[in-house]
């Protein structure tokens, strides 16, 4: 099983390739339970890697900052 940061960093991987993503499709994405995944977007928001946003159909989304996007040349993380 993926640890947080492995988590976390697979979020922001997924919302750089993809771009504003909703809950749904990041648990599918991440393939991991929800509550986790919940916990992980929070921290993500918290360190302002993420930002929550609306989408058209009025659902919440999910989108990389800038300073997520830098989180992932940090790592070096490919795609």
């Amino acid at each position: 099983m993926a640890n947080n940061l492995e988590i976390c960093l697979s979020i922001i991987q997924f919302l750089d390739k993809k771009g504003p993503q909703t809950l749904g499709k990041i648990e599918i994405s991440t393939i991991t339970k929800a509550d986790l995944i919940r916990k992980c977007l929070n921290l993500l928001i918290e360190q302002r890697l993420i930002e929550k946003t609306t989408n058209h159909n009025n659902q919440e989304t999910y989108v990389n900052t800038d300073r997520g996007k830098k989180i992932l040349e940090f790592f070096h993380v490919k795609f």
